[in-house]
């Protein structure tokens, strides 16, 4: 972009980050989270926020993590207590875990996900998942798209109205398989 004399957005550096928390390119995003704010003079958004709390669990310096939440210029949500809760749990700092989970108990209406979270990792998911269905929390469809040319093809969880479905699915299933080879 730099050679192309293009300035990137808060978009541009969302997917950045974002490709590096899946990638597992820590100090590179941990980089680029410094980049945003000093050379690029954005405000980083709550999305790079997330990202940037996802990679520094990886790294298990939680200290980190909670100096980065307390200089959000953001409310707290239940994506960041949940990465911090997993983060927790992953390096053993079982205390911690549980103070975030009773917090994470307290769902706004129709977040499923912040139930979910303490489930996994502290043993009573039969418990948290008969309340979530009990109140009727249900879980959102992800949703990907691909252009090609000049269409547009979207996906969405468990829509098979796209004409090549089966197709595609094949292909997934083929491209599984050889994962495990």
């Amino acid at each position: 972009m730099h050679v192309e004399g293009i300035d990137p957005d808060h978009i541009t550096f969302t997917n950045i980050l974002s490709a590096c928390d899946h990638a597992g390119l820590v100090n590179e995003g941990l980089e680029l989270f410094v980049d945003i704010v000093s050379r690029y003079h954005i405000r980083p958004s709550m999305e790079h926020y997330v990202f940037t709390v996802d990679l520094l669990s990886r790294c298990g310096n939680l200290d980190d993590i909670v100096a980065l939440i307390l200089a959000m210029p953001y409310e707290t949500d239940e994506n960041i207590l949940g990465l911090m809760l997993a983060a927790c749990l992953d390096h053993s700092k079982i205390e911690l875990a549980e103070y975030l989970s009773k917090h994470l108990r307290k769902p706004k209406p129709y977040n499923r996900g912040s139930c979910v979270a303490p489930s996994n990792g502290l043993g009573e998911v039969s418990t948290v998942r008969e309340s979530i269905k009990e109140k009727g929390f249900r879980k959102n469809s992800e949703c990907s798209w691909i252009q090609i040319g000049e269409e547009l093809h979207v996906f969405v969880t468990g829509d098979g109205s796209h004409p090549n479905t089966e197709d595609i699915y094949g292909t997934l299933a083929l491209l599984g398989m050889q994962m495990h080879y």
